[in-house]
């Protein structure tokens, strides 16, 4: 390829176990690529934020290409030929993103000689997928519909399980994970459409429809005990290994308890017009047209509302246009101009707090993410009562934290492209820029970008590029708190080198870094209201000792009139009691750099894959003076390999295969679920670091042809190894911080595909 992109086909993603005929979910083990954890599949690409990756459909941009916040992709993959990963050398042709684009080419539908059905059934998931010519040569029409189905197999196997098992012990474990995971439902359709207008005018349509609906869910009470008692003897390097909890009678009569919290359901329409026009052999112009409407519907629990008001509502409304003219006027020049449109108008209502904001649209489980916010050199709480856990005191930090937006921002993006590739005999040059205005913060930023491929022999490549790229395209919540928000910016160059050792054989050594500034940071302010219930100690910038913080609370409470108190004591106290609210600007800096490993092979059409290690380290920094911490989904080693080999008797087996280091976190003392009066030692922010992951995914397929079609037959099974990579603990001390979306235990399920 001439360009670093990564590129995987639809026929070898279906091979792949874990996949679950996902185009995303196959970039996730691409290299330089890592993910929240198994059920948030959104790429996270070298050290770059989930939100710093765009998804483009034959290069208009995704609003939301995701099911529940970045489980599942929206598209089919029998609509797609194949997807493509650019981790740099970013085409001017695509929106201003600051890691990765994602760049999903779809299938010309219904052009081919007769009717093509196509379908795939499984524990997980089904599919289904139909193509044909309505006019041969001249129209054809396709359709498809999938939908996941793991939440009625999940609970029916662990119900399986759970009756086949006389341990008291499993048997709660399962209803305890069974009670805690509350799996979405989600359905999507597609109607593609294809009209050769003439010998070199091609039109070509593609509609979506698609639905989540899911619950998210809290415990109420329960008396399973998460941490085991610790070793009094210490081992002082201990080896990372999850500790045995001794066995345990529970009394079943005191089931766990679960309160829902909401359910959501969000609706997804999308249209996409695409003209090609072959004005001359050198000259080629592509049309394309896109609207994308997206509504979010969250009912909170009546009785949560009786307490507490919680509100999450937002709509939004996408308009897209881009126009490309491919020029090559010789063999060794080609040229890219054009330009692109993009229109968004947001409605939004949000009054919630910020941690369950996070489940709901990131499915991020981490409750106590957000501890480093409050002080990134760490800081100390102090108990008042020996009776509330650790949990408890740690949680009144996050639930401080409120998230209220209310309003409609409307948003104009325009675009212009200049891009030229000049080849020689030794190597290609390519250069170009691309120039984005954004009307809220009236910024036009250019983005120029080089990169250059030096062929030094028939075995030897070398490809380097270098680019300053923005980003403005920012979540409603930062630009409603400050609409004159700039655009997100980095600053990135890299090496790789290619080695062909033979045919089908490719080594791959690539290195990067990363600089980023004006990257948007939150700040934590008070929102103007005064909480008694509870009492939450200062941060260690506040001066007051404990006999000041018991006065000043004397002082309000014997205050009718909050108004009529001194400003400073105002401020004093808003610092001290008050809920906060995030603001934004954009103060935030920060690097990351790496290098990453490949061996890519394919010698015989019948062995396919590849094996990659990654090693990197990502750094950011909120403001100046600040400290610099890791970035919260950074993993610096990350070894994945992923194979496919078709056996004899038409058998076929393949594997997934992922190591990763654990993700920082913010560490503080003792266990979660430990009493007493000793305070709470919360260390610096994103200081620690969780035990490392490690997940092997395997399938058995048996191919047969049979009523004139090609079926395979195939089972899958999931974290074969059985790691406990749903418990979250401490790498150093094995002690559990936190609960992760991933398969706790193996899981394995049935499946069948065919094609007539």
């Amino acid at each position: 390829r001439e360009t670093g992109a990564v590129e995987v086909k639809s026929d070898f993603i279906r091979k792949m176990p874990g996949f679950l005929n996902d185009p995303v979910r196959a970039v996730s083990f691409s290299p330089g690529v890592v993910v929240q954890n198994d059920l948030n599949v959104r790429p996270l690409v070298r050290g770059g934020d989930m939100n710093q990756t765009t998804v483009v459909l034959d290069g208009i941009p995704l609003a939301q290409p995701y099911h529940v916040g970045g489980t599942f992709s929206l598209f089919n993959l029998n609509s797609v030929e194949s997807v493509e990963l650019y981790r740099e050398d970013f085409p001017v042709e695509y929106p201003g993103v600051l890691s990765g684009v994602v760049n999903l080419k779809t299938k010309a539908p219904g052009l081919a000689d007769k009717a093509k059905v196509k379908s795939n059934l499984s524990l997980i998931r089904g599919d289904v997928f139909a193509e044909g010519p309505v006019i041969r040569d001249r129209v054809g029409i396709s359709g498809s519909a999938q939908s996941f189905l793991f939440d009625h197999s999940l609970h029916g196997m662990l119900n399986t399980a759970s009756l086949f098992s006389d341990d008291t012990l499993y048997q709660n474990d399962i209803q305890r994970y069974q009670d805690h995971i509350n799996l979405p439902r989600f359905q999507d359709y597609h109607l593609g459409a294809s009209f050769q207008a003439g010998k070199n005018l091609r039109v070509d349509y593609l509609g979506g429809w698609s639905r989540d609906d899911y619950a998210v869910v809290i415990p109420s009470q329960t008396n399973i005990v998460f941490n085991p008692a610790p070793n009094p003897n210490p081992d002082p390097n201990p080896i990372p290994i999850v500790p045995v909890v001794p066995k345990r009678e529970i009394n079943r009569s005191k089931k766990l308890s679960i309160d829902s919290v909401s359910s959501v359901g969000i609706a997804n329409t999308m249209h996409f017009l695409r003209l090609a026009w072959d004005v001359n052999p050198q000259n080629f112009v592509e049309n394309n047209f896109g609207f994308q409407y997206q509504r979010w519907d969250v009912d909170f629990k009546k009785a949560l509302l009786a307490a507490d008001s919680l509100t999450l509502s937002q709509s939004s409304r996408f308009f897209n246009y881009r126009v490309v003219d491919n020029y090559a006027p010789s063999e060794n020049h080609r040229f890219k101009f054009g330009l692109s449109y993009d229109y968004q108008r947001q409605n939004y209502r949000a009054e919630l707090p910020y941690v369950l904001y996070d489940v709901i649209t990131n499915s991020n489980m981490d409750m106590l993410a957000p501890l480093g916010l409050f002080s990134p050199n760490g800081f100390q709480i102090e108990k008042d009562d020996s009776l509330r856990s650790n949990f408890d005191y740690l949680g009144d930090y996050p639930a401080r934290m409120r998230f209220s937006h209310e309003g409609e921002i409307g948003e104009h993006f325009l675009g212009l492209f200049f891009s030229h590739a000049w080849n020689t005999p030794t190597g290609s040059l390519t250069y170009g820029v691309r120039g984005e205005y954004q009307s809220t913060s009236h910024e036009f930023f250019p983005s120029p970008r080089l990169s250059y491929r030096w062929r030094l022999n028939e075995e030897n490549d070398f490809l380097f590029h270098t680019g300053l790229f923005s980003q403005n395209r920012l979540p409603y919540y930062e630009r409603d708190r400050n609409p004159a928000l700039k655009s997100e910016k980095t600053m990135q160059a890299g090496l790789q080198w290619i080695r062909r050792l033979s045919e089908g054989y490719r080594v791959e050594v690539g290195s990067y870094y990363k600089r980023y500034f004006d990257l948007v940071a939150p700040v934590l302010k008070p929102n103007g209201t005064i909480a008694f219930n509870g009492l939450l100690l200062p941060l260690p910038s506040s001066s007051l000792s404990q006999a000041e913080i018991l006065q000043l609370k004397t002082l309000l409470d014997s205050t009718a009139d909050f108004q009529t108190l001194p400003d400073s004591v105002k401020q004093l106290s808003y610092a001290t009691f008050g809920n906060l609210i995030f603001d934004y600007g954009n103060t935030g800096t920060g690097m990351s750099m790496g290098a990453e490993f490949s061996f890519f092979y394919r010698p015989k059409p019948i062995w396919n894959g590849w094996v990659s290690a990654d090693f990197g380290l990502s750094y950011r920094r909120d403001a100046v003076g600040e400290p610099y911490y890791p970035y919260q989904y950074s993993r610096p080693v990350v070894f994945n390999w992923v194979n496919y080999f078709d056996m004899p008797s038409d058998y076929d087996i393949s594997l997934a295969y992922r190591w990763a280091m654990g993700q920082p976190y913010t560490p503080y003392s003792g266990t979660m679920d430990a009493k007493g009066a000793e305070p709470i030692a919360v260390g610096a922010r994103n200081s620690g670091r969780l035990s490392p992951y490690n997940r092997l995914d395997m399938r058995l397929s048996r191919n047969v042809r049979r009523f004139g079609g090609d079926f395979t037959f195939y089972i899958e099974v999931w974290n074969s190894m059985n790691n406990p990579n749903y418990f979250a603990r401490d790498y150093r001390t094995g002690v559990l911080k936190s609960a992760q979306l991933n398969w706790p235990f193996p899981l394995f399920f049935l499946g069948v595909s065919g094609e007539i």
